[in-house]
């Protein structure tokens, strides 16, 4: 591709809004998101996975539960997808993906303090960073709250 110049890259076999992006070795991986728009619009499981290289994208192991508007960020070698809502209700959980060995998502046994949608999440060293976001799906309750936690 040229440089400074956007290109069509591979397109995901769905459409989707509002999924939580994050990359692992060059691999980028698609989890969660929104299905469909507006009433009929529905949040879904489904996480996708480009592998450095290649030519389409394939489906890696689904998410325990249905989200959107989460984020996802990698410690290390796991992948972890944190917030987000599904069902009219934000979330607190956040899920793990061993990245070396992509067999299946655990819930990890700790969660938010505060349910959250549309909030920002940063990866650095062994550390989950979780900032701002709204407590409520419908954009109500903003706020700045920062909350991290070590990933093991």
């Amino acid at each position: 591709p040229a440089t400074n110049v956007w290109s069509a890259g591979q397109q995901l076999p769905i459409t989707l809004q509002s999924a939580a992006v994050a990359v692992y070795n060059g691999d980028i991986f698609v989890a969660g998101g929104r299905i469909g728009a507006g009433d009929t619009g529905r949040a879904t499981d489904e996480v996708w996975v480009l592998r450095s290289g290649a030519a389409e994208w394939t489906k890696a192991p689904p998410l325990l539960g249905a989200r959107t508007a989460g984020t996802a960020v990698v410690v290390g070698s796991r992948m972890a997808v944190v917030g987000g809502a599904s069902g009219g209700s934000s979330t607190s959980s956040l899920e793990l993906l061993d990245l070396s060995q992509p067999a299946k998502w655990i819930r990890a046994d700790f969660t938010l303090s505060t349910p959250r949608t549309g909030h920002v999440a940063a990866g650095v060293g062994g550390r989950v960073y979780v900032i701002g976001g709204t407590t409520q799906p419908t954009m109500a309750g903003i706020t700045g709250l920062v909350e991290e936690v070590t990933i093991r």
